[in-house]
């Protein structure tokens, strides 16, 4: 986190608040559909692993083909409404390129995977290796003079490495993608409660990406990236209640399966923790 702070910092100053701006307001602006390529089947595909341990693959090729499915839609909307809305080319370039990252994120089941398993040391290991990959790859931009196309390519190949450091870890567990098997019946019970959970993901996408978007709006990219630059001090330290969460959720739904009692225990721990 604290790599990724300072390498974020250097890549503000190195765009300067125009530049800075752009590449702020592309990212915001995409993100805003990334609940599209999600469909709220994370957190139910943990459950249902926690659940269901010997449904394994059925479960993770189903989530998978949802996901990607979600991804190819999510890239889609995304690039025809950055062509109706965005009249900058660059800016509507980069909204494109990261787009492309809603079809990776569909090996992010992994992680889920393994959340269920509490084995978050593995998630770690990834999301560490990927900072520090990702973070060297800006510094290697900046040095040699690139501009904010390079830097939002950097961006989006953060996902490829997350995909295939996540997919390495999985096979060293002895454990085969090949073996992974889509069902209609679980892709239908998925759907049928997931898309609550996607719609409450896309108010809070919105709460959080809406000041950007509305900034380059009505104001400039200046103005956004001055703002980017101030936000990203505060959103640093959103790694902690994520990591928290992604830790103790399991422990939870395996305590509903024991017993109420320990169930609420565990919540009130859970939110007092919070």
């Amino acid at each position: 986190s604290v790599i990724s702070l300072f390498v974020n910092t250097w890549v503000a100053r190195y765009l300067g608040p125009n530049d800075f701006g752009k590449l702020s307001y592309a990212l915001a602006f995409a993100g805003m559909f990334s609940f599209i390529a999600n469909l709220g089947v994370n957190s139910i595909l943990i459950r249902e692993l926690v659940k269901y341990p010997e449904k394994r693959d059925k479960l993770m090729g189903t989530a998978f083909v949802l996901l990607l499915g979600g991804g190819i839609i999510a890239f889609f909307i995304t690039s025809v409404s950055a062509f109706l809305f965005i009249n900058d080319v660059i800016v509507r370039s980069l909204v494109i390129i990261f787009a492309l990252t809603f079809i990776l994120a569909s090996f992010g089941i992994i992680n889920q995977y393994f959340q269920a398993n509490v084995q978050a040391k593995k998630n770690s290991q990834v999301q560490i290796l990927n900072i520090i990959l990702g973070s060297a790859l800006k510094v290697v931009l900046i040095l040699s003079g690139k501009g904010i196309i390079w830097l939002m390519l950097v961006y989006a190949s953060e996902f490829l490495f997350n995909a295939l450091f996540f997919i390495f870890n999985y096979l060293r567990s002895g454990l085969k993608i090949s073996s992974w098997r889509f069902d209609f019946g679980i892709a239908k019970s998925f759907l049928s409660v997931s898309w609550l959970i996607m719609f409450s993901s896309a108010a809070a996408l919105l709460y959080m990406r809406i000041d950007q978007v509305m900034i380059g709006y009505y104001l400039d990219s200046n103005a956004v990236g001055l703002y980017a630059a101030a936000v990203r001090l505060v959103e640093v330290w959103y790694f902690i209640p994520t990591i928290i969460c992604g830790s103790l959720f399991p422990a939870i739904v395996n305590a509903k399966t024991l017993s109420q009692n320990i169930y609420h225990k565990r919540l009130k721990a859970f939110y007092l923790l919070l």
